[in-house]
């Protein structure tokens, strides 16, 4: 989504970057061994350009939904939300590298007795001295911690690093969602070509169970019990078919609510999807670069989080060195109100501050030791979902030449399927064929062809969960330096 919110988002960042810098990639802690290349591709050929990888299928339709759910879905919307967040906490960690300025104004009256001194104005023994005074001020204080050791800066740096993983939630998100979009609609086609087969598979039905009730009525063939049994189960599957084409239906119906919630839309069930699957992108080449650790976004988020977890360790240790502060403050005090901004009235101090901690029941060290259990945590995280990361890769290459080779032989049977179908009416026609294989050729035709839909869905799903396992198309993406690290 390229909106004014987001340039506005990237000046924050950058804004942010300026007084700090994010920790550095600690991919080379990946406790891995990574492949140059994908083991399970087929073909070698030149990898196609990863921008805009919905754009593959050809779907002008699917485009237009993509763009909508990226638009208007809750969760992106949620994740916009969570930088935000990690935005302000980064630079509230970075506060304390500048000086503290508040302005204070103050007004005190007092009386003041005099015990013991029968002054007052009845001049009797119950009579006590009194008096009455003012004080006014005006000052502007100032304090600063002086990061001499970059205790600050190191929690700064890890704020920037959360921050970074934040983006690249968002990130994962966004194609998480495209990816999902795509599956529905690609389910809602098929559910409606499932449905356009149901209904002509009532009718076919229908019309064999005509045919076998003419001939029942007329009393046709030497076994009247033998037609009436075929009579039923021309009826049994008929009825088996509507069954299926109201089942039909109702899937379509769900899966479009579902795209629907995808989009940001009320589920009215209403999205007209057509009856055509987009044609199967290009095969996938063999040799892609197994380096998914820079393009991936729930890779980097958790190489990011990694990251800030090493800073808040140096963090957590440089708390036990001496903290360094001054204070400051100037302004004029008087007891008129009128004299308050009189020059000759101005006061003024300075003062510095080192404060060693000595002694606090082992809360810095416990402090140190939380954070490098934190720091071997992410490590494993980080380590399980690269592994993660390259089985679904491998898995959908893999995949990508079984579903191939299964819709080819799916193919081949539903057309010998229908091609029974034809000729055992034909015979059964002419009299020359018996009802059971024809009832068996178009039961067989029927169950051939919607396996037929569903092997070219699954072969498009397929794709899809390779374009979001390898966190875009198929080649490399040219790694862009993060605006918070550059600076």
């Amino acid at each position: 989504m390229k909106s004014l919110k987001g340039l506005t988002l990237s000046l924050a960042v950058f804004s942010v970057a300026c007084a700090g810098t994010s920790p550095d990639s600690n991919k080379g802690k990946l406790g891995v061994d990574v492949a140059d290349h994908y083991q399970a591709g087929e073909r070698q050929g030149r990898p196609l350009s990863d921008i805009r990888w919905i754009e593959t299928f050809g779907d002008s339709k699917l485009n237009g939904l993509v763009k909508e759910a990226e638009k208007n879905n809750r969760d992106i919307a949620a994740a916009v939300a969570n930088i935000d967040i990690a935005l302000a906490r980064a630079r509230e960690a970075g506060s304390d590298l500048y000086p503290h300025l508040q302005g204070l104004t103050t007004g005190r009256r007092a009386k003041q007795n005099f015990i013991g001194l029968p002054l007052g104005p009845g001049g009797g023994s119950d009579s006590v001295l009194s008096s009455l005074s003012n004080d006014f001020g005006v000052s502007l204080d100032m304090s600063w911690e002086l990061d001499l050791w970059g205790r600050v800066r190191a929690g700064q740096s890890a704020s920037l690093a959360e921050l970074e993983a934040t983006q690249a939630d968002r990130a994962s998100i966004e194609l998480s969602i495209g990816g999902q979009t795509a599956k529905a609609w690609f389910a809602l086609i098929e559910a409606r070509q499932q449905q356009d087969l149901a209904k002509r598979t009532v009718e076919i039905f229908g019309n064999t169970e005509k045919t076998l009730r003419n001939q029942f009525e007329l009393g046709a063939g030497d076994n009247q019990k033998g037609l009436a049994a075929q009579l039923r189960l021309a009826m049994s599957d008929r009825a088996a078919a509507r069954e299926a084409l109201v089942r039909r239906e109702q899937q379509a119906e769900q899966i479009s609510r579902q795209l629907e919630i995808l989009l940001g839309r009320y589920p009215r069930g209403e999205v007209d999807s057509g009856l055509k699957l987009p044609g199967m992108p290009k095969t996938p080449p063999a040799g892609i670069p197994a380096s998914l650790l820079d393009r991936r976004p729930d890779l980097v988020a958790s190489e990011r989080r990694l990251a800030a977890t090493d800073k808040r360790i140096l963090e957590a240790k440089l708390s036990l060195l001496p903290r360094i502060s001054l204070t400051g403050s100037a302004g004029q005090t008087s007891a008129d109100l009128a004299n308050i901004l009189d020059n000759n009235l101005s006061v003024w101090s300075f003062a510095g501050r080192a404060a060693q901690p000595i002694f606090q029941g082992g809360q810095i060290l416990e402090a140190i030791n939380v954070r490098k259990g934190e720091a071997k945590r992410s490590l494993a995280d980080f380590e399980k979902t690269a592994l993660v990361a390259f089985q679904e890769v491998e898995d959908t290459l893999a995949a990508e030449r079984f579903l191939n080779q299964r819709e080819q032989a799916l193919v081949e049977s539903a057309s010998l399927a229908s091609d029974a179908y034809k000729t055992a009416d034909e015979e059964y026609a002419n009299g020359v064929g018996d009802v059971l294989t024809m009832l068996t050729s178009q039961r067989q035709m029927v169950l051939r062809e919607s396996e037929r839909l569903l092997i070219r869905r699954l072969r498009l799903d397929n794709r899809v969960n390779l374009h979001l396992a390898l966190g875009g198309d198929f080649r490399e993406r040219p790694v862009r330096k993060s605006v918070v690290s550059s600076q």
